[in-house]
Parts: C-alpha cells; structure tokens; sequence
C-alpha cells in the first residue's frame, strides 16, 4: 500500500512539473530566466499546492461517493457531486493563495503587476483550467480502472 503511494505522488509530482515548466517556458520571455526567484518560488509552491490538494481532494470524494453507493460504478449525479465539490475546496483555496500572494505578501513574492487585480484574475484563471483539467483526467483514470 506505501508502495502505491508513493509510485502515485511520484506520477503526479513529474507530471506537475511538465505543467510548470511548459507554463512557465510560454509565459516567461525574459532573456534572465530563473527558476528560483521569489516569483517563480510562489508560483511553484501555489502550483504544488493546487494540484496536490486538486487530485487528493478528487481522489477522497471519488472514494467516499463509491463507498457511500457500495457499488463499482457511478452514474453521472455522483460524478457531477465529485466534480462539484472538488471545485467547492479548490476555487476559494486558489483565490486565496494568489490574492496573499499578489497583496499582502507581495514584498515577498515580488510578482511585478501594473494592475494586480488583473494579475489575480489571469492567475485564478489559469488555476481553474489547470483544476479542472486535473480533475477530468483524474475522473477518467478512476472510470478507466473501475472497469477492471
């Protein structure tokens, strides 16, 4: 069981990475490209988080829906329960994260924006597609080895 664990956070975690660093090769044009400044730092850790908490929070309703339902399949309520609720922790957790990180810790994270609240909603954006996309990835794994 540890063993499958950690072969799931290892999977996850090299994948995380492919998406930040395709994200971060497209959206950074600057000719002193470096992966470990404050900004690039926040925007690896909010990525971690997200996508971390994004597939285990998934992973938790899908597996409380098929223990509640005590059957190997789920129709299309339990996915849209699953899918809902996975958005219900992950929208305001994003919000949150990129609002602190653009406002208040800003000093810190020196993410340079002419207008921050449009910095906060291309971020929260992007976030919700990337979530999203986590999440139908992660519901076809699951509907793929119900099937087994």
């Amino acid at each position: 069981m540890r063993q499958a664990r950690l072969k799931k956070f290892a999977i996850r975690f090299l994948l995380l990475n492919l998406v930040y660093l395709s994200v971060k090769l497209t959206m950074d044009h600057e000719e002193d490209f470096d992966f470990f400044n404050p900004t690039s730092m926040f925007y690896y850790i909010t990525a971690f988080i997200l996508f971390m908490g994004t597939w285990e929070v998934n992973d938790w309703l899908f597996y409380r829906e098929l223990k509640v339902h005590g059957n190997r399949t789920l129709g299309p309520a339990n996915i849209l329960r699953i899918v809902g609720g996975t958005l219900l922790i992950l929208l305001p957790i994003s919000a949150m994260l990129y609002y602190l990180g653009i406002f208040e810790l800003n000093h810190i994270c020196e993410i340079d924006a002419e207008n921050p609240w449009l910095q906060w909603r291309i971020d929260f954006l992007r976030s919700i597609i990337i979530g999203v996309s986590v999440i139908f990835v992660n519901m076809f794994y699951h509907s793929i080895t119900l099937k087994r």
